[in-house]
């Protein structure tokens, strides 16, 4: 890494277009490695990121900052301009995603800059950490670049170029011998290794002989042995078969018998259930008539809550349980056909519903109610009530016509 800088009779005419110095005060320069390095930060490592910047995108930036030098702190221009180098100095794998973080840092930087006078001072980028001091006896501007960025003015500071190249011959000539080493080493390293692997293999053949010449003798004195094991073995597979059948179908015997008898208990609970379900629904219906003859019978208004009073066709009878939108209505129709229609000959379940749609029809809410109060609620109750009533009485009348057909 070496200084390029510009020389004296130019520097203050350049100091005159430059109103800052864009490198200093984006810190493109990274002072832990002293070199152009991503301006991303390392979460994990709790340090700026230390990956290597390709040089295109170095070449790129460093034209950037020149046009951005000789733009005032405050241009909009350089502002545009700003998320393109933040883009080009952040490396690719990791920090792209850092791009609005680097460039608002970067602007708060810039609008605390304080104006300068450019005739008394100047800046110069020491070459160190990348920091930069104000020098009021020099005239020049100077900018850290990286040995493979031969740009700019010529150099009047450090090794020439002659100096430089002469080294690179050297290192370059270094680095040759030191492949040609390494090959060789490399070529030795493999024919050991093909040596050894020689050794190896013939070793295996030997022993791969030896051990024939046993297996083989080995072999001929089991064949004997396994002639009379096959026979014996059949024997007993033989007798071992005929009981294993045997004991099969004794197996399958007692799996069918078993079977047999879990679906004779499956069945007979479910009869128990049906025949206790069917029960439930009958009391639960005999419990619904006989709360609406006491409902008839009672004259006058009804003290508390009227919808408290009023048998409601579920088999709690309550009206919690018809107003619920999710499930009221599937458990009123359940209660009319269990209830009703299954305990019933169809011609009389017709007539039992014919009962119920003029009971729950609503002309009838006024009567319904005792002349109390009717809410939205409740309308809306017992007009879904009727409309199940008279969709299960079609069911009905096309039972009871169906059987007289008959």
């Amino acid at each position: 890494m070496v200084i390029h800088t510009f020389s004296r009779q130019n520097s203050f005419a350049l100091e005159q277009e430059c109103s800052w110095d864009p490198a200093a005060v984006l810190e493109i320069i990274n002072g832990d490695t002293r070199g152009f390095t991503c301006v991303g930060y390392a979460p994990s490592q709790r340090r700026r990121c230390r990956n290597p910047i390709a040089q295109c995108n170095r070449e790129r930036v460093f034209d950037m900052l020149d046009a951005l030098a000789l733009l005032p702190s405050s241009s909009r221009k350089l502002a545009s301009m700003l998320p393109t180098i933040a883009a080009l100095s952040l490396c690719r794998r990791y920090h792209q995603g850092q791009v609005d973080e680097v460039v608002e840092k970067w602007q708060a930087r810039i609008a605390s800059l304080k104006p300068r006078n450019v005739r008394t001072s100047s800046w110069r980028v020491e070459e160190d950490v990348g920091s930069y001091t104000t020098a009021t006896t020099a005239r020049w501007r100077t900018r850290q670049v990286s040995p493979e960025r031969p740009k700019g003015k010529p150099c009047t500071t450090g090794p020439t170029p002659a100096q430089e190249q002469q080294r690179w011959r050297e290192e370059d000539y270094e680095s040759k011998r030191e492949r040609e080493r390494l090959r060789e080493e490399l070529e030795r390293m493999r024919e050991e290794l093909e040596r050894l692997r020689n050794d190896k293999r013939e070793k295996e053949r030997k022993a791969k002989e030896t051990k024939d010449n046993e297996n083989q003798e080995r072999e001929k004195k089991d064949e004997e042995k396994r002639e009379q094991e096959k026979k014996d073995q059949e024997s007993r597979e033989r007798e071992k078969k005929a009981r294993e059948e045997q004991e099969a179908r004794e197996q399958q015997e007692r799996i069918k018998r078993a079977a047999e008898r879990k679906r004779e208990e499956r069945e007979r609970q479910e009869r128990a259930k049906a025949a206790k379900e069917k029960e439930e629904w009958r009391k639960a219906w005999e419990n619904y008539e006989r709360c609406w003859g006491k409902f008839k019978n009672t004259s006058g208004s009804v003290q508390g809550d009227i919808c408290d009073a009023i048998p409601w066709p579920v088999k709690s009878g309550r009206y919690a349980d018809v107003k619920k939108k999710s499930t009221g209505a599937a458990m009123i129709e359940e209660f009319f056909r269990k209830g009703c229609l299954e305990m019933s000959e169809p011609a009389a379940a017709y007539s039992l519903i014919g009962e119920e749609s003029k009971k729950w029809h609503p002309d009838k809410l006024a009567a319904l109610f005792r002349g109390m109060p009717i809410g939205d609620e409740e309308k809306e109750v017992v007009t879904m009530i009727g409309q199940i009533v008279i969709k299960l009485r079609l069911e009905a009348k096309k039972l009871r016509d169906g059987l007289r057909g008959n």
